[in-house]
């Protein structure tokens, strides 16, 4: 505005100048003509010189006072632009300010509130600099961004605060049934409960113990780590990693269960055999699991006094096959003379494992030349469920 003020100026002393010229040029020529005629003409030139300065001065007042005018309005709107622009920079902080208070944003969104905070930052330099369109336009922009994120982290927190409590509430609920399923009641052939518990732990080979390891680190990390935890992470322990849990414990617990029945049976047709070779005047010298570990065969060792005869019973798990046994009795020593004698007898043992509900192949010679009775058909005992309960004392482990 002020080079238009000063061109308004600069033209009307150029159309001055020229005029005065002008006027002057014709006043020489008047003189010339004639001295009467110059004063009257110069009268007349002086009264339209005046005119028309007076009328190019009211044109210029009037220039002037638009130009003033409009500087005025100019300012006006400047003022309403900057004050528009603060009103939008204060509720940009006020909102900035509240998400950065209630929502953990490093959590969720990383960089993004702060890359925010860096363009209201310029913005509030281009405000300073004067520039309030430019300042209005980026806070409008970011007041935006500002009110989705919030929405947005209101929706993230609502979310990660579900899954935490769910995933959190299942885990201890998780490793309070492991706790308690330490001792389990064990099963008969059948599938029904007995009154006897045994150790989860130790009939399940460990699988127990590393069930509760994993449920119990998962327990602390979400104790201790809470903030750490990413939505994903919790979404993960939902669908998958609890239920693999509970299918393990399921697992662990089927094991223990199968096992402890494999190794009962294992003892009831040992106890079988045992009862069938005492029938034929043997004596039991010594009888357990082999290593003391009851998945591994049982194994006894009887003596007939009366003839010096020594044998060797095992009760041996088919490999891949559950509730299968195979029952093989092998002469260690005898004091009988001929081979005929000794077959005769194991023909005799024979005949007593059957009767005992025992089934047996027939009596045969091994390669180091002693007699033998090897697998046959698979041994089930028909008198198994009867004495699971007493028998199963004797092998289990609290």
């Amino acid at each position: 505005l002020s080079e238009e003020v000063r061109s308004v100026e600069w033209q009307a002393s150029e159309d001055l100048i020229m005029r005065q010229a002008a006027f002057y040029d014709d006043v020489i020529r008047e003189i010339e003509h004639s001295a009467d005629e110059m004063e009257a003409s110069l009268e007349n030139r002086l009264k339209v010189f005046q005119d028309e300065l007076q009328s190019e001065r009211e044109t210029y007042l009037l220039n002037i006072q638009d130009c003033m005018n409009r500087i005025d309005e100019m300012r006006e709107r400047e003022d309403r632009r900057r004050a528009l622009a603060d009103s939008w920079m204060m509720q940009c902080s006020s909102l900035h300010d509240f998400i950065a208070q209630e929502y953990d944003t490093n959590h969720f969104v990383p960089g993004r509130l702060e890359r925010i905070e860096q363009r209201l930052n310029l913005a509030r330099t281009n405000l300073g600099y004067g520039m309030a369109e430019a300042t209005l336009s980026t806070a409008q922009t970011a007041y935006l961004e500002l009110s989705e994120l919030r929405v947005e982290l209101e929706a993230m927190t609502l979310e990660w605060q579900n899954l935490f409590a769910l995933a959190y509430s299942a885990l201890k609920e998780l490793r309070d049934t492991i706790i308690a399923n330490a001792h389990i009641p064990a099963l008969d052939a059948e599938g029904n409960e007995l009154p006897i518990l045994i150790d989860a732990d130790l009939w399940s080979k460990g699988q127990y113990h590393t069930v509760l390891e994993e449920c119990q680190r998962l327990c602390r990390r979400l104790a201790q780590h809470t903030l750490e935890i990413h939505v994903d992470e919790l979404r993960e322990l939902v669908a998958k990693v609890i239920p693999g849990i509970r299918y393990s414990l399921d697992t662990a617990i089927y094991e223990s269960r199968l096992h402890a029945i494999q190794a009962q049976m294992r003892a009831n047709i040992a106890e079988l055999a045992l009862e069938a070779l005492a029938s034929q005047g043997f004596t039991m010298v010594e009888a357990g699991y082999l290593g003391d570990n009851a998945d591994a065969p049982y194994n006894a060792r009887l003596l007939h006094r009366a003839d010096g005869i020594s044998v060797r019973v095992s009760v041996v798990p088919q490999e891949g096959q559950q509730y299968v046994n195979d029952i093989i009795v092998v002469a260690e020593d005898s004091a009988l003379k001929t081979e005929h004698e000794m077959l005769a007898r194991f023909g005799e043992i024979r005949s007593a494992f059957t009767q005992y509900g025992l089934s047996v192949g027939p009596t045969q010679t091994t390669p180091d030349s002693r007699p033998a009775i090897l697998p046959a058909d698979p041994v089930r005992p028909q008198s198994q469920q009867n004495r699971q309960t007493e028998i199963m004392q004797d092998v289990r482990t609290d």
